[in-house]
């Protein structure tokens, strides 16, 4: 997850082939998203390189 923009890696790397609908769905979900991510105990968080 992009912790920028919050959209999943696969929905930044379809973004184009998606309908607007579907973009609209996702971009609906992030504020959610980010909530979630920021209110995560720091052991629960795993980045790509650990």
């Amino acid at each position: 997850m992009c912790v920028s923009c919050w959209r999943l890696l696969s929905e930044i790397a379809g973004w184009g082939s998606l309908s607007a609908q579907v973009q609209h769905t996702i971009l609906a979900k992030l504020p959610a998203r980010k909530a979630e991510f920021l209110a995560m105990k720091q052991e629960d968080v795993q980045c790509a390189g650990q």
